[in-house]
């Protein structure tokens, strides 16, 4: 209820770790290969779809199909490995997650791509529609990750903190 620090006050921001996006798959017995035919095969048999939610995100996006007329069944899971595993068994039929747990699932064709959600295509996935692109509602929805640091850190720490971890993270192997 009352943490012992302020979340603004108590860190000083040292750098952008990296920036998390979410897609839209679906498993490949589903015979939709795209947003729109997955939304006609919803309303053609609704309550038929499972759709593996496991965050905010993917509990706004299941508004949206509300929205989009999209009678699908919501399972909530623990998390994205859970969701991620049950769509490869086909216990659920789509969800949307992110490229690191699913982009290996994709290339090998377990996992069919259908949607990025953001505003304009990935580069990871340069072939999948942004959702806006796929008929769906215009909605972006990513996470991020930073590094911080003690309050007062002195700004030369935080400045050299910054570059060292930016200059760690343009090497290859990373």
């Amino acid at each position: 209820k009352n943490p012992p620090y302020d979340p603004i006050k108590s860190f000083t921001p040292i750098t952008l770790v990296g920036r998390y996006i979410y897609v839209m798959v679906s498993t490949p017995p589903l015979p939709a290969t795209n947003v729109k035919e997955l939304m006609d095969y919803a309303r053609a048999n609704p309550g038929k779809l499972g759709y593996g939610s496991y965050s905010g995100v993917t509990q706004l996006m299941h508004t949206q199909l509300k929205l989009a007329k999209a009678d699908t069944n919501l399972v909530p899971y623990k998390g994205e490995g859970p969701t991620v595993n049950d769509i490869l068994g086909n216990h659920v039929q789509f969800t949307f997650a992110t490229p690191a747990s699913t982009l290996p699932h994709i290339k090998e064709g377990k996992l069919r791509a259908l949607a990025v959600l953001l505003p304009a295509r990935s580069s990871l996935l340069p072939n999948v529609p942004t959702a806006a692109e796929a008929g769906l509602p215009p909605l972006t929805a990513g996470t991020w990750a930073a590094l911080f640091g003690p309050a007062k850190t002195p700004p030369e720490i935080a400045q050299r903190m910054n570059r060292e971890f930016n200059a760690v993270m343009q090497k290859p192997e990373i």
